[in-house]
């Protein structure tokens, strides 16, 4: 019996979590398709999943690294998250008359 040989690569996995207010859709943060998400991904070079099964919602960001972990993907991110955070909240507050806060 031959073996073939293998290669371990030791990598490290940064995280960092940022809760969804309440008040905003998840699927608003998330867009059509990822659409919202996406870019920021590739810009930072992170993992973002987000978890609904958390009371409120969250994002968690990742970077894995195989070099010793740096945290400036991870804060771009995060910064870039809480923009985008803030943005959907101010469209949410510009709309005239939203089915959710009306019917509750």
């Amino acid at each position: 019996m031959q073996r073939s040989g293998y290669t371990v690569t030791s990598t490290t996995v940064t995280s960092t979590v940022i809760p969804i207010p309440q008040h905003i859709e998840v699927g608003r943060i998330i867009g059509r398709e990822g659409r919202n998400l996406k870019p920021i991904r590739e810009k930072t070079g992170t993992l973002i999943s987000v978890n609904t099964n958390t009371k409120p919602p969250q994002i968690e960001i990742k970077y894995n690294t195989s070099s010793p972990p740096s945290n400036e993907q991870i804060n771009e991110a995060k910064n870039l998250l809480n923009n985008l955070i803030e943005k959907v909240d101010k469209e949410r507050k510009k709309r005239p008359w939203n089915k959710r806060e009306n019917f509750k």
